[in-house]
């Protein structure tokens, strides 16, 4: 009949718009759909008791309800249908419930029961064709589809309900016949929480770890007196003869006998002379292999400590870091006049805050460590500037690799 196609095309309509949206279902994370106020607009289809002089029709409710836990909710909801009768006429319905609803936990978390008491008013009431208003009670069952759009989650609703009245009198004048209402009524809406699930917490920062520093020679420093600090990876790290360190040293009568602003060096054929002007300045960011060098930096200077890398997620330096922070230190040591800021910096993934608190770490776990190989801290300063900084496209893997990285910036000589 033409009422029943209206509800199927209406259902219809309805569940289309809702698969075209992209919907995902809720997670488990704390959300208002398990807890706090909601409204339910519904469709409804009514079909009266076959001794009533009423045939089947649509209409609409609109609730509000709040939702104690995931087992109970309380709702209040007012109902409207327009019924037809045999005559060709419609008549209306209209009414208030104050219903309970209790959730299968454990059983079918979706699924519900529910139990009512309402006012109903109508025009048709039993066989009289006279009007009604009374009391009346329902129970139902139903289920409700939990989605989400982003942090907004709530659900498509269905249930069926049977109503009941037992046709008590009217005014008087009039008796109505003891059958009274016995109806079942579909329904399929959607229950709409009132606010937004919360955002998850930030992960709280891994505390600062300092690895114990890799000891130097244990019989001395410079044993070959060549100028060079020996470490234990030199072959020669024990011996009176050893020329393998990295790093070459400064020259015995003074820094920069020529004002050119260049350290010299032993190599450099005028080393004591006042027109020495053969350094090479090695004040850049080492490529593979290179060894880092602080010839020739000033203030203002900034050299990328590329693979001083740190554990995923965390202020820990991995081994090849430690390696290269050993050159660093033999280098800051070389030059004591010169102070240096540490900078942090991160890519963009993640939140900013928490970006910001992991470069912080991060630059203070690389001063710790020069500070054990020696190097004064009054010549440092550590600083984290998180995201804020960047140097490719934090949108590509590479360009977040470059961004994540470690540099010293020379401040003073």
């Amino acid at each position: 009949m033409t009422t029943s196609k209206t509800m199927r095309w209406s259902a219809g309509i309805l569940l289309a718009v809702f698969s075209s949206t992209g919907l995902g279902q809720s997670d488990n994370q704390p959300s208002p759909f398990k807890d706090g106020f909601y409204v339910v607009p519904m469709l409804s289809y009514t079909q009266p008791d076959g001794q009533r002089l009423l045939d089947d029709g649509v209409g609409y409710d609109i609730g509000v309800g709040y939702r104690f836990s995931e087992i109970f909710a309380l709702e209040l909801d007012g109902t409207f249908s327009e019924l037809d009768r045999d005559n060709g006429e419609t008549t209306d319905m209209a009414g208030l419930t104050l219903r309970g609803v209790a959730y299968l936990a454990g059983l079918l978390p979706n699924a519900f029961v529910s139990f009512g008491i309402g006012e109903m008013s109508t025009d048709e009431q039993g066989m009289t064709g006279s009007e009604y208003e009374g009391m009346h009670i329902e129970a139902g069952l139903g289920y409700v589809l939990p989605l989400s759009i982003g942090r907004y989650d709530f659900g498509i609703r269905a249930d069926a309900r049977f109503r009941h009245n037992n046709g008590q009198e009217n005014d008087g004048s009039i008796e109505y016949d003891k059958s009274g209402m016995a109806d079942s009524i579909y329904r399929v809406g959607l229950q709409l929480p009132i606010g937004l699930r919360p955002l998850p917490p930030e992960p709280e920062p891994e505390p600062l770890q300092v690895i114990e520093p890799v000891a130097i020679c244990s019989d001395g420093i410079d044993n070959d007196g060549d100028g060079v600090q020996d470490y234990p990876g030199d072959k020669g790290c024990e011996s009176p003869d050893d020329n393998d360190e990295s790093g070459p040293p400064q020259c015995d009568d003074g820094i920069d006998n020529d004002a050119d602003g260049l350290i010299d060096y032993p190599e450099d054929t005028g080393c004591e002379a006042a027109t020495d002007n053969d350094e090479v300045n090695e004040c850049h960011t080492p490529k593979p292999g290179e060894r880092l060098s602080l010839n020739g930096c000033g203030p203002g200077d900034v050299i990328v400590l590329r693979g001083v890398n740190f554990e995923f997620d965390k202020s820990v330096l991995t081994p090849n870091a430690r390696t290269i922070l050993d050159a660093v230190a033999a280098e800051l040591n070389a030059y004591p006049d010169v102070t240096v800021e540490l900078a942090g910096h991160t890519d963009s993934k993640g939140a900013e805050s928490y970006n910001q608190t992991l470069s912080e770490a991060r630059a203070q776990a690389v001063l710790r460590y020069l500070v054990d190989r020696g190097v004064s801290p009054d010549r440092m300063t550590a600083t984290g500037y998180g995201e804020s900084q960047p140097v490719a496209d934090n949108g590509t893997e590479e360009g977040r690799d470059l961004n994540r990285r470690t540099e010293l910036t020379v401040t003073g000589n």
